[in-house]
């Protein structure tokens, strides 16, 4: 279900969803309702964009027929998979996932795409009729103005990605910000920015009118709004602050996502000369008191070295924490292996990256791996598929949060491992039996029947957890098959209690996290050329979790990316400033799969 007041972006399909029938196949049939659609939607302030599998040079040249091309900003015309497309879009246009709606036939689509972009709003096109008799109560936009500040982002991310560096094209764009203070002269955009910023609203306080008035006449604090231009454009009044003088703490400090990645947010905090500020919720740029002006910004101080884009070469391989620290490398050279939606059933394959697995990826038979891959549900055919023996890498960059938390089993007369769910909710335990059948347990999108677990009982037993011992010697079996000139990088798991989470199956997990901690620390002698990140040292409390003591803070990810890039050579790795949501977290709310490890 989806509300038209919440939605910023519309994402479309096109073939059988935009149009009738599959351009790639023949000639397709225009729907002038959807075409009329999309120019009602931009008239009311709503976008519009395209996620579709097809030629983008056909697909183009027939929007332009229909005369709706110049309408879709950001579109994604190509073959690859959809879910991990739709999350750049949503990221290049700074929006929130909660805030965006895709349409598309196919429901496989749409399931992925809610893998990716956690709270994502879907829709299939039968739904599309009813979304444009809502339009009447919205507010217009005969300008079209929103579509121009969206299309003049578009110009401005494709330069971007054009540039060598982040940082080059930042100097490029002659950002200059100015920070006024007669608010009431814009007392009406000062309160929009108030009450309808998120991403960059770090005190998240909503004023009415009368509040926002008495604030700005306020003895004792002090209120000035920013203004940014560069050379794509002015931005106009773009953030707003509220300085309490007496204790020198910030009431308000608040910036449009149209001026996301451009560092204003930390200029304006450092030339507040860094009050205190308590962060309410979620934002997607960390703030620091001790870091300067960005000098980019009215070029305000001699431009500094560049720091080079990684030249080594990394393989990531993990769940949600290593999909973080991924989005936060700013690489040429990266690789990930991450937990994903497996193509021809649309379950969650997190396991692939067992020790096990891993380790099984080359020591069992290719026809056992096809027997393995074909007779057990939840497992996906590129299950075994993994470039880490295969190629030579500078760093591999494993987290151990698997083989931490999921199950493991032993095929009876094969002896081979598979893994699989929480280690405390076996698949082959009775008591657990009618809640895999029923779904009242996390099935990571696979529909169980009783004669599959029957027969998996009769072919496997449960062995719990993988012991301590087991996982070191699949590290040392990993180790050796390495590169000696490869450095094997372990992340752990975190000990701090999650107060928050009291599910059943996760009682007392940050104990058994610290116990299996202690082993591998004290093992490292055993693992030459290996080295640990210890995320604890950047988790006090349960304060530094996001749904799950394995899910963490934007501020622990970028900790844990800059502990890596120090271990891989400063001089050779940028840590972004902000997260990229392309892959947000592995624990994506899909309907009938769990939240990884």
């Amino acid at each position: 279900m989806y509300n038209l007041k919440d939605i910023k972006l519309i994402i479309w399909d096109l073939d059988d969803t935009f149009w009738s029938g599959i351009i790639s196949e023949g000639a397709i049939t225009p729907l002038e309702q959807n075409v009329l659609l999309v120019k009602q939607l931009v008239a009311k302030g709503i976008m519009n964009s395209i996620c579709s599998k097809n030629d983008a040079a056909v697909c183009g040249a027939k929007l332009k027929e229909l005369g709706v091309h110049e309408y879709f900003v950001f579109p994604s015309i190509n073959w690859s998979p959809k879910g991990q497309r739709l999350k750049e879009i949503i990221d290049r246009m700074q929006l929130r996932a909660v805030n965006v709606l895709f349409v598309d036939d196919s429901p496989a689509n749409l399931k992925e795409a809610q893998f990716f972009a956690d709270g994502l709003m879907i829709a299939e096109p039968g739904e599309i009729p009813a979304l444009a008799q809502a339009l009447g109560a919205l507010p217009d936009d005969p300008a079209c103005a929103r579509l121009k500040q969206y299309k003049l982002l578009e110009t401005k991310t494709t330069a971007r990605e054009k540039s060598s560096s982040n940082t080059e094209f930042l100097y490029s764009c002659n950002i200059t910000v100015a920070i006024k203070q007669d608010c009431q002269a814009q007392r009406e955009r000062i309160a929009e920015l108030i009450n309808r910023t998120n991403q960059l609203n770090y005190t998240k306080k909503r004023l009415r009118a009368e509040e926002l008035d008495s604030l700005l006449e306020a003895p004792g604090v002090e209120s000035g709004y920013v203004e940014v231009a560069d050379n794509f454009g002015a931005y106009g009044l773009v953030g707003f602050y509220a300085l309490n003088k007496k204790n020198n703490e910030l009431e308000h400090f608040l910036f449009s996502c149209r001026v996301l990645s451009m560092g204003i947010e930390q200029y304006v905090y450092a030339k507040l000369n860094g009050p205190r500020l308590t962060v309410v919720g979620e934002v997607v740029t960390p703030l620091s008191a001790a870091d300067p002006c960005p000098p980019w910004i009215n070029k305000s101080k001699a431009r500094p070295a560049e720091a080079k884009t990684i030249s080594s070469s990394i393989l990531f391989k993990g769940p949600c924490d290593i999909s973080q620290v991924v989005a936060l490398i700013k690489a040429e050279q990266v690789e990930a292996e991450l937990t994903y939606v497996g193509q021809d059933k649309g379950n969650l394959i997190e396991h692939h990256n067992h020790t096990f697995l891993i380790r099984e990826s080359l020591t069992l038979s290719k026809a056992m791996q096809r027997q393995c891959i074909d007779e057990l549900v939840f497992n996906d055919k590129d299950l075994f598929s993994t470039s880490i023996f295969s190629r030579k890498y500078d760093y591999v960059v494993l987290s151990l949060l698997v083989d931490y938390a999921l199950g493991v089993y032993r095929h009876r007369s094969d002896n081979y491992y598979i893994s699989f769910a929480q280690y405390n909710i076996p698949l082959t335990a009775p008591e657990f039996r009618d809640s895999y059948l029923s779904g009242a347990v996390a099935t990571y999108g696979n529909k169980f029947s009783s004669e599959f677990l029957d027969d998996f009982n009769r072919k496997f037993e449960f062995v719990g957890r993988i012991s301590k011992e087991a996982l070191l010697e699949n590290l040392k079996f990993i180790r050796s098959q390495l590169d000696e000139s490869t450095t094997l990088i372990l992340l752990n798991g975190a000990e701090a209690e999650d107060t928050h989470n009291q599910a059943a199956h996760l009682k007392n997990r940050h104990l058994s996290y610290r116990e299996y901690n202690a082993f591998i620390k004290n093992s490292l002698a055993q693992l030459p050329n290996t080295v640990l990140i210890d995320v604890n040292k950047y988790i006090a409390s349960a304060e530094d979790y996001v749904e799950g003591l394995s899910h963490y803070s934007r501020r622990v990810y970028y900790k844990i990316a800059r502990e890596l890039a120090g271990l891989v050579g400063q001089a050779d790795v940028a840590v972004k400033s902000r997260v990229s949501l392309f892959v947000k977290r592995a624990a994506a709310k899909l309907r009938g799969l769990v939240r990884s490890p």
